[in-house]
């Protein structure tokens, strides 16, 4: 399933050693649910105009891997907005960020890196 829509966005400041951008339009993408293949469950994001985003939140040690703005940033776009929804499921929104980065032709090495990494952060905070 694809993104119907580009990512649009504009510089809004840098806070915390990340630039942070706002959408200027709204990011549609639509999915069908990761994990039950065949299901014929699909779900449809959009994430709104005037959200604000870091893209991919790497830690500056790291960025020499995953550098912040690459073939994956729509996805890390959609992953931020549902993983700031209060009542969407987070093992859920890792797994729609895994199969968007997939579908963006992210390579198998980075996808399972960066989808690993938000599991662990996840855990970190008490959140899956």
């Amino acid at each position: 399933m694809p993104f119907l829509t580009p990512l649009q966005t504009e510089w809004v400041e840098y806070r915390g050693g990340l630039a942070r951008h706002r959408l200027i339009a709204p990011l549609r993408y639509v999915v069908e649910t990761p994990g039950v293949p065949g299901a014929g469950v699909v779900l449809a994001v959009e994430v709104p105009a005037g959200y604000v985003t870091d893209f991919a939140s790497v830690p500056r040690l790291f960025r020499w891997v995953c550098p912040l703005d690459r073939d994956y940033t729509q996805a890390a776009v959609v992953h931020d907005y549902l993983s700031d929804l209060e009542d969407f499921d987070q093992v859920l929104s890792d797994a729609i960020f895994r199969a968007a980065m997939k579908e963006l032709g992210v390579s198998f090495w980075r996808r399972v890196l960066m989808f690993y990494a938000v599991r662990i952060y996840q855990a970190l905070k008490g959140r899956c």
